[in-house]
Order: structure tokens, then C-alpha cells, then sequence
């Protein structure tokens, strides 16, 4: 899961992560146009494997690297994934939040 949080700059250690204002028109987290008459979770998620595939490109890996380790997790690791990735798209949907760079100030208790 380390490895999930890492790739999507949860908390970017080097503080990049960059908190982002919808232009017009609006897009959503992934940087599509939003259609307002599909559902949140269908305007910024497609899945798991779709998400860390973009987030291992945005790191610089080529397309055989990224292959290899997307091939090396096994289906239930993507099962546990996409719960968990389906969750931050929503959040960062309604928090106008860029899925791949963002930082949050908010804590929990």
C-alpha cells in the first residue's frame, strides 16, 4: 500500500504536491471535462490499473517498465487498491483536489 500512497504524492515528501482550482471549463481530478449529467465516481475514476499506469508514467518509467510492474501485482492487490483509489478521486472530486498532485492540511481526530 506504501507504494500506492507514494505514487499519487499523497504527501509528497519534497512538498510539490500542488492544490489546484478547477479552470472553466471545469474538468475533473483526472483532467477530463465533467459531464454533469454522469456520477462523481464516473467522471474521475476508471480504475486502479488505469490510475497507477499514469501516476508510474508521470515518474518517467517507460512503457515496458511500467508493464512489468503492473504485471507483478496480483489481482487481489488491485481489489484492495481500488477501494482505496476510488476513495481519494472522490475525495479530491469534492475538495477540487488534483488526484496526482495534491497536499492537504486536514488531519483526522
Amino acid at each position: 500500500m506504501s507504494t500506492l500512497l507514494s505514487l499519487l504524492d499523497l504527501d509528497s515528501p519534497r512538498g510539490d504536491g500542488v492544490r489546484i482550482k478547477s479552470p472553466k471549463p471545469q474538468v475533473d481530478a483526472i483532467g477530463s471535462p465533467k459531464n454533469n449529467e454522469s456520477s462523481v465516481v464516473q467522471s474521475t475514476y476508471t480504475d486502479c490499473r488505469n490510475l497507477m499506469r499514469k501516476a508510474y508514467a508521470r515518474k518517467g518509467l517507460d512503457v515496458s517498465s511500467i508493464d512489468i510492474l503492473l504485471a507483478s501485482l496480483a489481482e487481489n492487490t488491485y481489489k484492495q487498491y481500488d477501494s482505496v483509489v476510488r476513495k481519494w478521486c472522490l475525495f479530491c472530486d469534492s475538495n477540487n483536489l488534483h488526484i496526482f498532485n495534491s497536499v492537504t492540511s486536514r488531519r483526522r481526530g
